[in-house]
């Protein structure tokens, strides 16, 4: 009897602390990511004073996709791990959409849990998307960098809606290593991040504090934030000449 009554009791205080362990590890993983976001906010702006006050492109293709870079490759030499792309709270979910290494060169090769934004970082792309149709941005002409997404975890299928809380969603189908954020309503270079098909261009992914994810602002502040809080159709968090206005 004493001993049922012993395991009674052990019974119990399992049922009272895991869901409080679970909390401790969620918080856990999403300072972890934080400080990710943080160290690759550090290595952009690393980046920038090197190249004009420019931030670095999202991606540069060559050719018919032969040579292919993305914006961590350009970021390898300021960050120093291809660690800090990687979210402690990332789990490949069934039906994925997954972008598993887009750099061609074999060295350059990894997987990003993070995607930077498009409007912040352009492209390059010779005769198909130029920069000179694309440019990253010059952090000198921000209206607000402190409210200005730079990067963010990743990614999902987002929805075209001006309805916060319909344009990326917990439920939303997951792209996995997608690494270009973008706004769900352009079209320009095109519509991919509503795409069911391209792995690349993407919205947030929710991961953290049930439905939150960390978002590292230009200035260099990260914070843990509810997409409704600032992604949806039209969004001024994207655009260097808004700034959340």
């Amino acid at each position: 009897m004493e001993l049922l009554v012993v395991i009674a009791i052990i019974a119990i205080l399992a049922a009272l602390l895991l869901p409080a362990l679970a909390s401790a590890k969620d918080r856990a993983r999403t300072a972890f990511c934080m400080n990710n976001c943080r160290q690759l906010g550090v290595a952009s702006h690393l980046y920038l004073t090197d190249n004009t006050d420019l931030f670095c492109n999202t991606f540069v293709v060559q050719g018919n996709n032969v040579v292919r870079v993305a914006w961590f490759n350009l970021l390898a030499s300021y960050s120093g791990t291809t660690n800090l792309l990687l979210c402690p709270a990332f789990m490949l979910r069934p039906g994925a959409i997954e972008e598993t290494n887009y750099p061609s060169a074999p060295t350059d090769a990894a997987f990003a849990n993070y995607a930077l934004n498009f409007h912040v970082g352009g492209c390059n792309w010779p005769e198909v998307w130029p920069s000179s149709a694309f440019p990253a941005a010059r952090f000198a002409a921000f209206r607000n960098p402190s409210a200005t997404v730079l990067l963010t975890d990743s990614g999902t299928q987002a929805v075209n809606t001006t309805d916060p809380t319909l344009c990326v969603t917990t439920q939303s189908p997951q792209k996995a290593g997608g690494f270009v954020l973008n706004d769900p309503a352009d079209t320009q270079p095109a519509a991919l991040v509503i795409s069911a098909t391209d792995p690349n261009w993407c919205g947030p992914e929710l991961r953290h504090n049930r439905g939150r994810s960390a978002v590292a602002m230009a200035d260099g502040h990260v914070e843990v934030k509810k997409a409704a809080a600032w992604y949806w159709a039209g969004t001024p968090w994207l655009y260097p000449t808004n700034g959340g206005q």
